[in-house]
Parts: C-alpha cells; sequence; structure tokens
C-alpha cells in the first residue's frame, strides 16, 4: 500500500485537513452524536494514518485530541480537563491513533516488499527462459572456472549433461571445442 502522495508537504497537508474536516462535520452533528466525543475521530485518525504514513498519521492524531479536547470536552472552548475520565480518553485515543500510524506504516512496508519479491520473481522467470530457451549454448562460469550452469544447447553442442559440465569446470571444457566443432569463443 502506498501513500497517497509521496510529498511530505502533500501528506502534511491531508494529515491536517483530515481532522479538521471532521471537526466541522462533527460540530455540524454534535446534537446528533452528543455526548460521543471520539465519534468522528477515530475513524479519522485511521485514514489518516493510513493515507499520510507513520509521522503524518501522529500529526492527525496530535491534532485530533486538540481539537476534541478543545472543542467537544466539557468545559467546551478550553482546555481545561475536569474529570478523570477525561484525561483517560484522551490518553486511550492518544495510544490507539499512534498505534493505528504503526501498523499502517508497518503494513506498508510489508506490502511493498512482496512487490519487491514479486518483481524479483518475475525477472528470475523472464532470465530462466532466456537462459534455458537460448538457440546458443550458455555456460554461466566463475571467475576461477568452475561452472554453475549450463543451458540445454550448450549440453547438446559440448555433448555432456550439466552436472558433468560442472564437474569438468571451464579450463576442461575449453579443449572440447576442438574435438566437437564448437567455436571457441563459447569456451572462454
Amino acid at each position: 500500500m502506498r501513500s497517497l502522495s509521496t510529498s511530505p508537504a502533500a501528506r502534511l497537508l491531508l494529515a491536517v485537513a483530515i481532522p479538521t474536516f471532521t471537526l466541522l462535520l462533527q460540530w455540524t452533528l454534535w446534537p446528533l452524536v452528543s455526548p460521543y466525543v471520539w465519534f468522528l475521530f477515530y475513524p479519522a485518525t485511521y485514514v489518516a494514518a493510513l493515507l499520510t504514513g507513520l509521522g503524518c498519521g501522529i500529526v492527525a492524531t496530535l491534532l485530533s485530541a486538540l481539537y476534541v479536547g478543545y472543542f467537544f470536552i466539557p468545559p467546551q472552548w478550553s482546555f481545561a480537563l475536569e474529570r478523570p475520565t477525561d484525561v483517560f480518553s484522551i490518553a486511550v485515543f492518544l495510544f490507539t491513533g499512534v498505534a493505528f500510524s504503526v501498523v499502517s506504516a508497518r503494513t506498508r512496508k510489508l506490502a511493498e516488499g512482496r512487490a519487491v519479491e514479486a518483481t524479483l520473481r518475475e525477472s528470475e522467470v523472464r532470465y530462466r527462459s532466456i537462459f534455458e530457451n537460448s538457440l546458443d549454448g550458455v555456460l554461466l562460469t566463475t571467475p576461477d572456472g568452475g561452472i554453475l550452469a549450463a543451458n540445454r544447447r550448450a549440453q547438446e553442442m559440448l555433448g555432456y549433461g550439466e552436472a558433468e559440465l560442472r564437474a569438468l569446470g571451464r579450463a576442461a571444457v575449453g579443449g572440447l571445442h576442438a574435438a566437437r566443432g564448437v567455436h571457441p569463443g563459447l569456451c572462454r
């Protein structure tokens, strides 16, 4: 899963816009949702974390807590907290919002890792297909002359199976070109 935008400024703007929109919406719906001060802010912080990533998700969580503390927790229009349950509800909300952000970031990293693995597997399949189906004989060798792999055409040209070619090594295969009519360039 990718962030909505790769621009940090755009993600930060979105992280501020989501709680601000939620504030306006909850203010409009307050007669219907009162006294549930966190009613719309939990889903808002989840969406913000999902769309903007870890840091901006935490910014959205903090901003949401400030909005709720000032506009919806009594006494309204004040940061004063009269009841211990209000402090507890803010702490639970902050913990949950940060957890949303962390889980979202980890999920995004896992998804990106899976995408890289899938691309790597596709590349391996393409490479293997080219190697195996080449009309030219191809030997994969190490710098010290060991043979790692030989495609079917190389095996046909040299008259040995892949295991035998691995056992012989590149130096021994080099002498085969004259006997088998193989171009010397194959055995360099």
